[in-house]
């Protein structure tokens, strides 16, 4: 009796089905500078904008009559970062997994942009007055979808240019759950 046990939850944990997901993995072929050029060190940022109100407090695909769509993109602390990484000769990669969603996540709402600046790809922050692009990829997917998005963005001239200096960095949600698990490993430890 105690091996048909075993072999019967041995034989549910194989079955079990993995966690769903959704990925976001666009293609930037076009992240250039200011002046039109690639970059050849530049730095990508996909964004998840939860609120879909980046630009002045409005989604950039629904700006009110006299709104300027070129504004700067506007961050707020429901704005998550999804990935980031380096621009070399105008390409650029973003991959984000998303198995939970993140504070503020709504299907249909919440808006992924893949932003590229003409700083190094070793920035921490981009600052004020930095050139810079943006892309709109879609709106957020459900989590538990299994889908995959891999468009291709046009990108383009990094045409606008930064307006607030970046206050706080945002991690993403794997790195949070890094941390959360790395503190309390430590507490374990010291408690013993």
């Amino acid at each position: 009796m105690k091996k048909f046990t075993m072999m019967t939850l041995a034989l549910l944990a194989l079955a079990a089905p993995a966690q769903a997901s959704v990925t976001y993995a666009p293609a930037l072929f076009t992240g250039n500078d200011g002046a039109g050029t690639a970059l050849t060190d530049g730095k990508f940022v996909m964004v998840l904008d939860t609120a879909g109100d980046g630009w002045q407090g409005f989604s950039y695909l629904d700006q009110p009559v006299g709104v300027d769509n070129s504004s700067s993109f506007q961050w707020d602390p429901n704005d998550v970062i999804l990935n980031e990484g380096a621009i070399n000769d105008g390409m650029g990669f973003p991959f984000a997994q998303v198995e939970t969603a993140p504070s503020g996540y709504e299907i249909g709402v919440s808006e992924i942009w893949v932003m590229w600046f003409d700083v190094s790809s070793t920035a921490t922050a981009p600052g004020v007055g930095t050139a810079y692009g943006a892309e709109f990829m879609m709106l957020a997917d459900a989590v538990d979808s299994g889908n995959t998005h891999s468009p291709v963005l046009t990108g383009g001239t990094a045409n606008l240019t930064t307006t607030q200096e970046a206050t706080t960095v945002i991690p993403e949600p794997t790195t949070a759950v890094l941390g959360l698990l790395s503190v309390a490993g430590m507490l374990v430890r010291r408690r013993r």
